[in-house]
């Protein structure tokens, strides 16, 4: 487990108020990027770290905290994003269809678009 520092609760509390802004949106999901990252941009597909020929996933991979059927997204939910990934930028990110990915939370987004950037 990696320590929460006070950058962390910051950019956690800018990623919780700027989801609540997207409420008209059916889902919401973080992705973690170490590379410049801009709003409204369609996030190529992912590799499927699962295959040995590192084949292409059918959409973006992207963590997912709020769908239209869940509760809102709270501190806790970034907070284990965090905790799992470190990359320099957050992106809030939506798209089409979405499909289950292979770890705990990951959602696989068609036409993955961002939303909203944190940048470390």
């Amino acid at each position: 487990m990696i320590a929460i520092t006070t950058k962390d609760t910051e950019i956690i509390n800018m990623v919780v108020k700027a989801l609540a802004s997207f409420e008209n949106e059916s889902y919401v999901a973080l992705r973690g990027d170490d590379r410049d990252i801009a709003v409204g941009q369609i996030l190529e597909n992912s590799e499927d770290m699962a295959s040995e020929e590192n084949e292409e996933l059918n959409g973006t991979s992207a963590y997912c905290i709020s769908d239209c059927w869940d509760e809102d997204c709270t501190p806790e939910q970034v907070k284990s994003f965090l905790e799992d990934y470190r990359y320099s930028t957050l992106s809030i990110v939506t798209g089409g269809n979405y499909s289950d990915g292979n770890d705990q939370h990951e959602i696989v987004i068609e036409n993955c678009k961002v939303l909203a950037t944190v940048t470390k």
